[in-house]
């Protein structure tokens, strides 16, 4: 069988040169040249086009959960996420999907979330808020972990604080506190949120960290006076 690599002896000599070009042996040796410069273009095109498609296969997740975000299709890209939990997200897309997580209850699936890059502290604010609301103490513990060096903003202590003086959560307050400043007003109000499900701990707790003005401590008296908790009734005695 004849080989199909060219003589590099007459192809030094100039294979399409004007006194070979009769020459039987160099005419074989340029079909050679031709044979190969044709299958190796053969060989590039495929080639080219796996290599695209290997990129294309990994952009169409990425674009259709970025499509389901955008869409607020949150059930289509859990499924998505589900199966490709590395999946590259903006810091935009990755704050939505988080709290969107949280309120559906899909708690599973936010240490990958996490993970996969930086939250806004917008977005861990409600976040966290959120999973005040819903009781889930260990989750409001790690995302609190996941401001680093940060505190939460006001408006997000203020608000976790009275959702867990409603529900009585004394460890979701503590957690609050310890992570940001909470408001004169926010504290008088979750004060009246605490007297009216009877937890005592939680007002000596508020109070401990700051003030109450005149008048909610005015109208925390009334109300505890209202249901005749006597502890409760020492308590604001003694501001």
């Amino acid at each position: 069988m004849a080989s199909l690599i060219p003589d590099l002896s007459i192809e030094s000599k100039g294979i399409y040169s004007e006194e070979n070009k009769e020459n039987p042996s160099v005419r074989r040796e340029q079909k050679k040249v031709q044979a190969v410069a044709r299958n190796i273009d053969l060989n590039i095109e495929p080639i080219a086009s796996k290599a695209g498609a290997a990129r294309s296969l990994k952009a169409e997740p990425q674009n259709e959960a970025a499509a389901a975000i955008k869409g607020k299709k949150w059930d289509i890209f859990f499924q998505i996420f589900e199966k490709s939990p590395g999946l590259p997200l903006t810091v935009q897309e990755r704050g939505l999907a988080l709290v969107e997580l949280i309120k559906r209850g899909r708690f599973t699936l936010i240490p990958a979330l996490i993970a996969g890059g930086r939250v806004s502290e917008q977005d861990l604010g409600k976040a966290i808020v959120e999973c005040v609301n819903l009781g889930q103490i260990e989750m409001v513990e790690h995302l609190l972990s996941k401001l680093g060096k940060g505190r939460l903003q006001q408006a997000f202590v203020d608000q976790g604080v009275n959702f867990a003086a409603y529900l009585g959560h004394l460890d979701s307050i503590k957690l609050l506190l310890a992570s940001g400043e909470l408001s004169e007003t926010a504290r008088g109000q979750a004060v009246l949120k605490a007297i009216k499900v009877r937890k005592p701990e939680i007002i000596r707790l508020l109070l401990s960290s700051g003030f109450i003005d005149e008048v909610y401590r005015e109208k925390a008296l009334k109300e505890a006076k209202k249901i005749d908790h006597k502890e409760i009734i020492e308590i604001l005695d003694k501001i």
